[in-house]
């Protein structure tokens, strides 16, 4: 930090003056962001991913394609979804990632990225693998060039003259064009354009939300926040009918839930680049893996390795899902020292708490992430410990209630009748019936959906609830916003949510405000009217 940096940059910008640009990136990451008092930008499209992201990101693939070969006994991943959340942050290690998983190597100009040179297969040693990109987060459109290059390398590589054995990408593109092109001709398109039209989708491999969508709208989060009753299925047609946008050359976010699914079918693994030290942060990252993983599993049965790097260390350092959760589980929810430290801070420590266990109840019902006892844990800690709970904000001791009767009606703990009672009250909902319904709910669980008996966690079907029926995705994606899920009763915790006020009260409090501001407005034109004349 510079204080004499930044005010002689402050004198010159009042004065119009050039100011020294700089990267706006943390400094534990990249010290180029310092001395401060420099005009900060995010980064420089044209170069990701930069040389340093180059060798972290390919350190980190490489690292984890170890970490999964000694899981399956030597085997290479056919297929690894990729988020690339990580982009700004680290400057485009995950895009190095994806040129190390598919055998290139970037090439430059002038500091640009103009393409990439494919590695012989003699030389790299190892089949290439394919690859699924997420994004999630809309960041394609920051990037455009490193996601035309991408597009590129790709088409590329389906059309080396290697075997499937040693390019999965071309062994899938293969299969994919057969059955598309196969569709388009049954559904009535002359061959030349099915053919053309089958080799572009079965090469693609960018897939996102709805051209100019926000991330934050009606997707599965959405659901998982602000619903109580959500299924299997509703999360897995939303995620097909949201997140299957293709783009690439020609392609502008064309929907195609079948092409998606179909490489879905394919993923063994996935990956997220993790940039963060501190604790909790990122965990957002997180539910992309968490999310593909569920799917997987919906689609096939098979329960795959999701990966973090972790790459803010000299060294990437490869943790599996459940093992990254439990270390920032070791440091937050599960740490004393944490906790009295966010109690400290009054109602925005309370919602970084409450937060964090959303967080952790949306990975551990899709996907297995924490044990029985690290919920016991919770709800010892922050609903039945007086102590704690006394200083909680009244809207976080909500969330976390919901959250943690959530994780029983699921099978993820098993509360007492008296305990289900006390999360009731604290709900402000009746005791007697909502306790039988919650023994009923958890019970119903352990019978239909078992408590680690089926898909999912240890082959459980994650989220399956005994009795509520699946709706479209049109329907989910309105059902799934606070305000439309019903204007007489507020979600308990929806202080800390993304929503809307209530319809009733919002349309009352206008129409009020409407009628006082008309009346105002009049009684000013009367007074301005009955004075002027007496003044002139």
């Amino acid at each position: 930090m510079s204080a004499s940096n930044e005010m002689a940059s402050l004198l010159r910008a009042l004065n119009g003056e050039f100011i020294q640009p700089a990267p706006a990136r943390s400094p534990i990451i990249n010290l180029a962001a310092l001395p401060t008092g420099r005009n900060m930008y995010t980064f420089d499209p044209s170069s990701i991913p930069d040389p340093a992201a180059v060798v972290m990101g390919s350190r980190a693939a490489e690292e984890m394609l170890k970490r999964h070969r000694e899981a399956n006994g030597g085997r290479y991943p056919e297929t690894v979804a990729v988020d690339i959340g990580d982009i700004i942050s680290t400057g485009g290690q995950s895009i190095a990632a994806i040129f190390y998983f598919l055998g290139v190597k970037p090439v430059y100009e002038s500091g640009a990225l103009i393409g990439t040179e494919i590695i012989p297969l003699s030389e790299l040693g190892r089949p290439r693998i394919d690859v699924v990109i997420s994004d999630f987060h809309n960041f394609r459109g920051a990037i455009p060039g490193a996601m035309d290059v991408i597009d590129n390398t790709i088409k590329r590589i389906v059309n080396l003259n290697e075997s499937a054995e040693m390019n999965y990408v071309r062994k899938h593109y293969i299969t994919l064009r057969s059955g598309i092109y196969s569709e388009l001709v049954a559904s009535g398109m002359n061959s030349s354009a099915a053919d053309a039209m089958a080799d572009r989708l079965a090469r693609t491999r960018i897939f996102g939300l709805p051209p100019g969508a926000d991330p934050h709208g009606a997707g599965v989060d959405r659901i998982l926040w602000s619903r109580d009753d959500w299924t299997a299925e509703e999360l897995a047609e939303t995620y097909l009918s949201y997140y299957s946008y293709a783009y690439g050359r020609d392609l502008s976010g064309l929907q195609s839930p079948k092409l998606l699914e179909s490489l879905l079918r394919t993923v063994d693994a996935s990956m997220v680049i993790m940039p963060y030290r501190a604790p909790g942060e990122g965990t957002c990252l997180y539910r992309v893996s968490v999310t593909v993983n569920f799917m997987v599993n919906y689609l096939t049965g098979r329960n795959i390795n999701s990966y973090i790097a972790k790459t803010a260390y000299g060294t990437p350092i490869i943790r599996t899902l459940q093992e990254s959760a439990y270390d920032d589980l070791a440091v937050t929810l599960l740490n004393p020292t944490w906790i009295q430290g966010k109690l400290r801070e009054g109602p925005s420590g309370s919602a970084s708490i409450a937060l964090q266990v959303r967080d952790l109840f949306m990975s551990d019902a899709l996907v297995d992430v924490a044990s029985a006892d690290v919920w016991r844990r919770i709800a010892d800690t922050f609903l039945f410990d007086s102590s704690v709970r006394s200083q909680l904000d009244a809207s976080a001791i909500q969330m976390i209630a919901r959250y943690v009767r959530q994780a029983h009606t699921r099978g993820l703990v098993s509360l007492s009748g008296a305990e289900l009672a006390a999360i009731s009250e604290m709900l402000g909902e009746g005791t007697s019936t909502d306790t039988d319904q919650g023994d009923n709910q958890g019970s119903d669980h352990g019978t239909t959906t078992g408590s680690h008996g089926t898909t999912g966690r240890g082959g459980r079907s994650p989220g399956t609830h005994a009795g509520v029926p699946a709706q479209s995705s049109a329907s989910e994606s309105g059902a799934s916003s606070p305000g439309l899920a019903g204007a007489s009763e507020q979600k308990p915790g929806s202080a800390y949510e993304i929503s809307t006020p209530q319809a009733e009260e919002k349309s009352g409090n206008t129409q009020l405000y409407a009628v006082l501001g008309i009346v105002g407005i009049f009684c000013l034109l009367g007074v301005g009217y009955y004075f002027g004349p007496l003044r002139k």
